[in-house]
């Protein structure tokens, strides 16, 4: 997936969460906005994704990056390697080849598998 369809798909869910109503719209509202406000990391890619769209022809980036390094970036994934860990080791619990596993069996597999201190 290229970076202007990551960054596109963060931004549609940030305008979905703008739309949420209720107590728990407000509070995932606000997750949402202080993980994003606190990323400096996103805001540089943000303005890297300008730059290959052609948005921004500037480049007022903090760190110096050649033409052929924002180029390269086309194809950055946008996702830290924790989250991609997790999701590999809880699907590895939803295998197809589980015949016998049992709701019992699931909480401690979850707790003996997934939370192991690095």
């Amino acid at each position: 997936m290229s970076l202007i369809e990551s960054i596109s798909i963060v931004e549609k869910s940030a305008d979905k969460l703008e739309k949420s109503q209720g107590h728990m719209g407000e509070i995932v509202k606000n997750k949402f906005a202080n993980i994003i406000k606190k990323n400096s990391g996103f805001q540089t890619i943000k303005i890297i994704r300008d730059i290959l769209i052609g948005k921004n022809q500037q480049g007022s980036l903090d760190i110096e990056f050649t033409p052929s390094d924002i180029v390269n970036m086309n194809y950055a994934p946008i996702t830290s390697v924790d989250v991609e860990r997790s999701f590999s080791q809880y699907k590895s619990i939803l295998r197809p080849n589980r015949r016998n596993f049992s709701f019992a069996n699931l909480q401690q597999y979850v707790v003996s598998h997934c939370f192991v201190p690095e």
